[in-house]
């Protein structure tokens, strides 16, 4: 390991947004990476954890648990982050920067399409996903750690897992291979979509980042998109078409969180490069593919 060099460990380097991440700070040269082996640490194993966390610079903790049971999320998210924690504790030998993925389904959905700001404390989360990020958020505040919380809104790009990681990602891949795609409601609930790499951009901005601790903030677009008006763009962008079966006529209550980027801008010097319809440029042609990647 060059000592030269800052220790970044990160949790979840196999998924989504952290494959994405460790191949940008891997293209840099700047950093010894060590991603969590699955194998010998296990995030429900306190003890596994110390040859994950010992001499580590940073970490970013990004693994956790998205559609499941509500156990499940509970167990990943909430102890998963806690037993880490308490890894750091116990055998760390350094002051970590802990950067934590969190999500922006930690704040109370609106219905008023107001964007929402850090400080505003709208804790009400109305799913037990919000609720296990609202928690391990929690957690993260009580240990002496250099603390960065981001909440990120909804995350789509190459790589993403349709039916799991983002509606956008679902979309591409029916629409892609000639499927129906299923909306409940009336297709006009909007939501607030953020492109992989510009997310990414954000988490390696914090490496630098020397404000203040426990620093919380938002990661999204500030921009409503509906769901109709993505397959439109799609459609569009590709000139093809969709078939679309609105499941109810009746538009289900459900708010959304419109994020407010305004913190993050002034601190971080960040803010989104890629508009949906770029960012779906790249996306789509990713799912067209992506029986044979499967």
């Amino acid at each position: 390991m060059d000592q030269s060099k800052l220790s970044i460990g990160i949790t979840g380097s196999h998924g989504f947004v952290g494959s994405h991440l460790t191949k940008a700070l891997g293209k840099s040269g700047k950093y010894d990476l060590v991603p969590l082996a699955r194998k010998h640490n296990n995030l429900m194993d306190e003890k596994s954890l110390k040859s994950f966390v010992s001499g580590r610079d940073i970490i970013f903790h990004i693994a956790g648990a998205n559609r499941d049971t509500n156990a499940n999320l509970i167990r990943v998210n909430v102890l998963g982050t806690l037993n880490l924690l308490e890894a750091i504790k116990h055998y760390s030998e350094k002051k970590v920067k802990f950067i934590f993925v969190s999500s922006i389904q930690v704040y109370t959905p609106s219905f008023s399409n107001s964007a929402i700001k850090e400080e505003d404390q709208h804790f009400f989360p109305d799913s037990t996903f919000g609720i296990s990020k609202m928690t391990a958020e929690k957690l993260v505040c009580l240990y002496n750690l250099n603390s960065i919380i981001f909440r990120v809104s909804n995350i789509y790009g190459p790589f993403s897992k349709p039916h799991y990681n983002s509606v956008i990602a679902t979309f591409c891949y029916l629409i892609a291979n000639n499927k129906t795609v299923q909306i409940n409601g009336d297709g006009e609930q909007g939501r607030d979509f953020i492109y992989i790499s510009d997310m990414v951009d954000a988490l390696v901005k914090a490496i630098d980042y020397k404000g203040a601790n426990k620093e919380v903030f938002n990661i999204g677009s500030g921009k409503l998109t509906t769901l109709n008006q993505i397959i439109k763009i799609i459609k569009k962008l590709f000139k093809i078409d969709a078939k679309i079966k609105y499941i109810s006529h009746r538009q289900e209550a459900s708010g959304c969180v419109l994020t407010n980027n305004e913190k993050i801008h002034s601190k971080l010097n960040w803010e989104p490069k890629v508009n949906l319809e770029n960012g779906l440029k790249k996306t789509y042609p990713f799912f067209q593919n992506y029986k044979e990647i499967l």
